[in-house]
């Protein structure tokens, strides 16, 4: 019985969770490179589960029923499970994927439905579990050989508030439900991955601060309050990123203290300019076979349901929609050449960001740079640099000021009405270029320093 085969399922095969601690380490571009690994289930098209499942259902039995309407129309197994429309098929698109992937939806929906209303109530585990097995026969996989199953998410829950801190309920869930979990760090130069966070987020604000028409006192006055957003309506793009990279770093070196020795780090840089060497440690580690098609890193073409991958990320054309912001996407030529492992990925931050925005980053998340033996640029780990930093604050960050191309690639972006909201920003940005000076000193030396523990140090 189908059943039967899930719970030997459930039982026989180990999780592999990796968590991008800041959301921005590449946690699809590593199931690209499982999706066909006979021993490794992963889906490309998957991510979050546990954040999902955790935020809308919680970490205890929930009726069968609703969890099944949950999942299917909340997470990202939506893409699975149902017939792709338009929208669906533009999302698929938006991370690389191919919609016409070969899946036998029929199958998944009738495999998931059997085992998800098996029994009245049915646990998260058992709810993301199915949700793989499915797609497993939905796609053909022959899952005896399988040992693991591989899961990327965050951190931080989608519910939880950056400045109350982050729990890492996920980590927690994972070690406490699951037999030999293995769980990953993914970790990213924060410099990299701050400059792709704080483009995708300006661009598609249109400013650093989100200022349109029947906006603008209200964002002021939330700016003043120092009430930013923890998404990405952001009133001040640059800060709510610091805030957001500050809190993670935190809450994922918390969950490292608690499971001391558990959890396994693989860093983005190493993956792309030592790939053959990191795969095959990782391998080891597992005790899987090595993927004969990464033997030739130059030539692997990583996949999504065994489709080429057509890459993503906050500079592609297909993830970024937003191409008349004030920060310029690569070109199509540049993404398409950088979908594998690569070292432009691994450098392209040094002309994203100003050498003063650099200073910032290091010096208001110097921690992180200790913690991972990252070495800074401009920042001095032995020299405070407190005047420093103040006058590198003032400095214009990327993308902040108006330009006139800017302004006249308002019709491009949204006619005559986005013309005139850009004017309307040029006309009336001053006060919260000043405000957002205050509010970062606020952030680094207040009531709501990320710094006290460093200057505590020294």
């Amino acid at each position: 019985m189908r059943i039967d085969e899930f719970l030997d399922f459930s039982l026989r095969v180990r999780p592999i969770l990796c968590i991008d601690h800041n959301g921005r380490a590449g946690n699809g571009f590593f199931q690209t490179i499982f999706d066909q690994h006979s021993e490794i289930l992963t889906c490309p098209w998957v991510h979050y589960a546990h954040s999902y499942a955790i935020s809308g259902l919680g970490e205890r039995e929930i009726d069968a029923k609703d969890a099944h309407k949950y999942w299917i129309e909340n997470s990202y197994f939506k893409y699975i499970f149902n017939d792709l429309d338009e929208k669906l098929s533009a999302e698929i698109i938006k991370f690389g994927g191919d919609p016409n992937a070969p899946i036998n939806r029929d199958i998944a929906r009738s495999v998931f439905k059997d085992i998800v209303l098996y029994h009245e109530r049915i646990t998260p585990k058992l709810l993301i579990l199915a949700s793989y097995f499915a797609y497993a026969h939905s796609v053909g996989r022959d899952l005896s050989v399988v040992k693991f199953v591989l899961l990327t998410d965050a951190i931080s829950l989608r519910t939880e508030n950056w400045f109350d801190g982050i729990s890492g309920k996920v980590v927690d869930y994972v070690m406490d439900n699951y037999c030999e979990p293995v769980v990953i760090q993914l970790q990213r130069d924060p410099r990299a991955a701050f400059a792709s966070s704080v483009h995708q987020s300006v661009n598609e604000l249109s400013n650093m601060y989100g200022i349109r028409f029947g906006n603008y006192f209200r964002r002021l006055i939330r700016l003043i309050n120092l009430d930013l957003d923890t998404g990405f309506d952001s009133i001040f793009v640059f800060g709510t990123w610091i805030v957001y990279f500050r809190k993670t770093f935190e809450a994922i070196e918390a969950v490292k203290s608690r499971y001391t020795g558990k959890i396994l780090v693989i860093r983005n840089e190493d993956l792309n300019l030592n790939f053959i060497e990191t795969v095959t440690k990782f391998c080891d580690f597992l005790g899987v076979e090595l993927s004969e098609q990464w033997k030739k890193p130059k030539e692997f073409v990583p996949t999504m349901l065994a489709m080429p991958w057509k890459g993503t990320g906050a500079y592609n054309n297909a993830y970024q929609k937003f191409h008349y912001g004030p920060l310029p996407n690569d070109t199509d030529i540049a993404s398409q050449s950088v979908i594998g492992p690569n070292s432009y990925v691994t450098q392209r931050w040094r002309k994203r960001l100003l050498p003063t925005e650099i200073f910032l980053i290091e010096w208001l998340l110097e921690d992180e740079f200790r913690a991972y033996d990252i070495q800074p640029l401009y920042l001095n780990l032995e020299k405070r640099q407190t005047l420093r930093f103040i006058l590198n604050a003032f400095i214009p960050l990327s993308g902040e000021l108006p330009t006139l191309k800017w302004i006249k690639n308002g019709k491009f972006a949204g006619g005559v009405g986005e013309v005139l909201n850009r004017l309307f920003f040029a006309i009336t940005y001053s006060p919260f270029y000043v405000v957002a000076r205050v509010a970062l000193f606020r952030l680094a030396f207040g009531r709501f320093s990320l710094s006290n523990g460093r200057h505590a140090k020294r």
